[in-house]
This record gives C-alpha cells, structure tokens and sequence, in this order.
C-alpha cells in the first residue's frame, strides 16, 4: 500500500512505509542496545556494520534482527510487555528460514539467524528451545565446510566462513554453555 492523504489532503504514510519506518527504528534501537546484549560487539566494532549490511540482502537474517531487537525494546519498556512485535519478527523469521532452506539450500545467514533464535530464546528463558537453535548452526556449519564430511564434530574455519560468523560462533559457544547448565544436559555444539 503506497502513501494515501487525509481527507483534509495531508500526506500519510501507507501500511508499507509504516513497516518501513519500525524496521529502521527497529534496527536504529539494536543498534544502540548491540553491546549491551552482545558483550563481544564492544570488542569487535565492525560487528553491528557487517551484520546490518549482511541482513539487508538476507530476508531471515533480517528478520532475525528485527525479533531480537523487538525483544530488547519490550524488555525495555517493562516486565510485562505482550512481546507480540518480536514474536510476528520470529514467526517471519522462521518462515524465512524455513524457505530459504527448502530453495537455496544453507549459507551463513541462515547460521547467524539460528544464533539470534537462539539468543532470543534465552532472553524468554526457553533454554530447551535455544539448545535447538544452535544444534541447527552447528548442522548449518558443518554443511559449509567441506573438510567436515569425515568430522561431524568440526568447528568452522576462518577459512571457509567470514569474521562475523567466527565471531557468531564464539557468542554461540558461551549462549550453549549456559544453556547445557540450566537444562542438565551436554553442550550441543563440538568443542
């Protein structure tokens, strides 16, 4: 739906170009918020640049994003906030997901936006459902290396993946610790 005027001939924005505008605050407040709920960011400050940039060509990356910061704003506002903005972000998420895998096959897009799936069932305490976000990297990782085939417990290599997916990875290993602590169980991704 494109822009529409009143009645009194003042210009309003369409439903599009609303999505558009709480996209762009969306991403401007993850932005703001990025290293407080990634302590890494303040270390590695390309972070936020290469991950937005890599989100704008990648629909569920997107989307991701979109989820995680929605959460953040909600958390921020108070305790008893619906989550209902981050959980339409997540359903889209998912659906990307779920799409791009079936058509394209996986990339690592797909295994930073398990990562934020996974960071943003933590944020809901759903350890369990975190465990199998990142279970879902880790198979997403070992399609992308082709020395894995032999290995099924590889690492990624900065030698077939980019900075930010190492980096990623690194976030996901401390997200898999605490989660395999609250849940009783082993880690899911390989040491």
């Amino acid at each position: 739906m494109a822009s529409s005027t009143t009645s009194q001939g003042e210009w309003s924005p369409g439903l599009l170009e609303l999505e558009d505008i709480q996209e762009e605050s969306y991403f401007n407040f993850f932005h703001s918020e990025l290293a407080t709920a990634f302590p890494y960011v303040t270390l590695f400050p390309w972070t936020a640049a290469k991950l937005f940039s890599t989100s704008s060509h990648h629909p569920a990356l997107r989307q991701s994003v979109l989820a995680v910061a929605a959460l953040i704003a909600d958390n921020n506002l108070g305790p008893h906030q619906s989550h209902q903005g981050a959980l339409t972000h997540l359903q889209q998420a998912l659906l990307q997901l779920r799409s791009q895998i079936s058509t394209g096959g996986a990339d690592e897009g797909i295994a930073i936006s398990s990562f934020l799936l996974a960071h943003f069932s933590m944020m809901l305490g759903d350890y369990k459902t975190a465990k199998s976000h990142l279970k879902g990297m880790g198979v997403v990782l070992r399609g992308l290396d082709s020395t894995s085939t032999s290995r099924p417990t590889t690492v990624p290599s900065p030698l077939n993946v980019s900075g930010l997916t190492m980096l990623i990875w690194r976030m996901a290993k401390r997200i898999d610790f605490i989660s395999a602590v609250v849940c009783g169980r082993e880690p899911v991704l390989p040491r």
